[in-house]
């Protein structure tokens, strides 16, 4: 583990020098170190989960390496915290939708045509975006507020509620990046998007 912990560390200096490489070596060197702990913690939950929170914590550290205090513990120990506690959030988000679930009377559903929507997922501060395709203006929309095709393509699957991240990758083309840096580069344009979508969202009802 010192070892390990040692060539963290070494990559933050190289990073914090302005490295260009430093970035991609280090999340590719403490993945696996911090999928480990998070196995060892938590090895009753899904893998996904623990592969979100090794993610997040890595992201949250690259986008602001500053934060980070030498002083205080070896970055690997910092970062073994930061996804340990990434974790247990989104255990703790997992308990608090389970518990907005409920059991749909299967007579209602066949009412209501099977469209029920879990709550939780499809997010309805876009509903209004999406029911501008039943009157053929989606398209219209799309083209006003996205001049790059490319992110048209990301607002559509961002609308559809598409979560792999392979789709994002593959629009992307972020292939030749390591996971770690896809998800973190596929969230900034997601995060990008739906600012983007709001925006167009308020000016359209603004102007209505």
């Amino acid at each position: 583990m010192n070892e390990e912990a040692d060539k963290v560390q070494d990559l933050h200096e190289r990073l914090v020098a302005g490295d260009p490489t430093a970035p991609a070596e280090l999340a590719e060197a403490a993945l696996p170190v911090l999928l480990n702990h998070l196995a060892g913690r938590y090895a009753g939950q899904d893998e996904h989960l623990r592969v979100e929170a090794v993610t997040q914590a890595l992201m949250d550290y690259l986008g602001d390496p500053a934060k980070y205090d030498r002083s205080k513990s070896k970055l690997l120990t910092y970062l073994r915290t930061a996804a340990n506690g990434d974790m247990m959030n989104l255990l703790a988000k997992g308990d608090r939708r389970d518990e907005r679930f409920e059991v749909t009377d299967p007579v209602e559903l066949s009412k209501s045509g099977g469209n029920t929507q879990i709550e939780g997922y499809a997010d309805p501060v876009f509903d209004e975006i999406r029911e501008l395709a039943a009157a053929d203006k989606l398209e219209a929309f799309m083209q006003e507020t996205f001049a790059d095709p490319v992110d048209r393509e990301l607002a559509g699957l961002v609308l559809d509620d598409v979560r792999k991240t392979s789709e994002y990758v593959s629009v992307l083309k972020l292939e030749d990046m390591d996971e770690v840096s896809q998800r973190a580069e596929v969230k900034r344009h997601k995060d990008r998007i739906k600012k983007t979508l709001n925006r167009a969202r308020r000016a359209r009802n603004d102007g209505e």
